[in-house]
């Protein structure tokens, strides 16, 4: 038995120990703390929803504008980067705008408590999330008969191995992309859902297909399960910071995993 199986196969059993500790299976559990008054309307939601998708749309468009139209991985990545940090204040600053639709409503709390909080949440929820998605993606491609294949920031960062390129890959994989995609797919969309459907699961499913889908299709049954277990953390515990810190957890340990196979 390789090294490689070996570790698979204790992570899922430490994942297995740890769902039931947790007791995920639970419908109870899911109903996590409100976020919004039964009477407030859903608007300010919405609008800080689409104020940060059109920041994207404009900060991608404004970044391969000034890159030119062949740019090289090192200014995609730069691109990809700066309009992720871009969605991050856009998102942050209209919902501080807009009454009924701040972060710490929607469970974005500076506050270092509810950052630790958050920190001790991930730890467990990384290992159910972390053997669930590598189990995905292993059956999705033995079903499809399809070798494996890298995110293209992985692959770009594994044929350009620069200094430059480590760091911003970096700052994208474990800092803005964590920031911005949970803030948009859990923070607001997931809670829009949730508000709107009243159904805690329809919603964490709704969110999860959608983030699966802004992604390689080849990758969306992994990620899909991934986004299941983020959804899954963010109504049991109602803390963003749970989310972000899976996620960047998640990213981190696949950049690790690229740099040790060489």
């Amino acid at each position: 038995m390789s090294i490689e199986v070996l570790a698979v196969l204790t992570a899922t059993a430490l994942g297995v120990v740890v769902a039931v500790w947790l007791r995920v299976w639970s419908p109870r559990l899911l109903r996590g703390p409100s976020r919004l008054g039964r009477d407030e309307p859903l608007a300010a939601l919405v609008m800080v929803m689409c104020v940060g998708f059109l920041t994207l749309i404009f900060a991608q468009a404004g970044m391969e504008t000034f890159f030119g139209p062949k740019p090289t991985s090192l200014q995609t990545t730069i691109s990809q980067t700066v309009a992720q940090a871009a969605t991050i204040a856009a998102i942050w600053l209209a919902g501080n705008r807009v009454r009924g639709a701040d972060a710490r409503r929607v469970g974005l709390d500076v506050r270092p408590g509810r950052l630790v909080h958050g920190l001790l949440a991930a730890i467990p929820g990384c290992c159910i999330a972390l053997p669930a998605t590598i189990w995905a993606m292993e059956i999705s491609q033995w079903i499809s008969q399809r070798a494996h294949q890298m995110h293209p920031l992985l692959k770009a960062l594994h044929d350009h191995p620069s200094p430059a390129m480590r760091i911003w890959v970096t700052i994208s994989a474990v800092v803005t992309a964590p920031l911005w995609e949970e803030l948009f797919f859990r923070a607001y969309l997931q809670t829009t859902l949730r508000e709107f459907t009243h159904r805690p699961w329809l919603a964490l499913v709704i969110a999860a297909a959608l983030f699966a889908s802004q992604h390689p299709m080849w990758s969306w049954p992994a990620i899909f399960v991934l986004a299941l277990c983020l959804g899954y953390a963010y109504e049991r515990t109602g803390n963003l910071w749970t989310c972000i810190l899976m996620h960047a957890m998640f990213n981190g340990t696949e950049l690790m995993l690229l740099r040790t196979s060489g």
